[in-house]
């Protein structure tokens, strides 16, 4: 997952320089906008998969000690 947070970083980077620029570049912005996109469905999916995997390895009463140990809404 790092890989997937330092091209996170990187975008946010660009978008930065893009938005002090002197010029407005839409193509550019539009573009980093879809490859921030991509790679946060890549995350989203990339943690999924390994809170799947961890709850495969616990018991049905870990499982529910977990539920209680998670905020409202996740």
């Amino acid at each position: 997952m790092k890989p997937l947070f330092d091209k996170m970083h990187e975008s946010r980077k660009q978008l930065m320089s893009l938005a002090e620029a002197t010029v407005f570049d839409e193509a550019a912005v539009r573009t980093i906008a879809h490859e921030q996109a991509a790679t946060e469905t890549e995350l989203i999916v990339s943690r999924t998969r390994v809170q799947n995997k961890i709850n495969g390895l616990l018991t049905q009463e870990q499982r529910e000690l977990l539920k209680n140990f998670r905020p409202e809404g996740r």
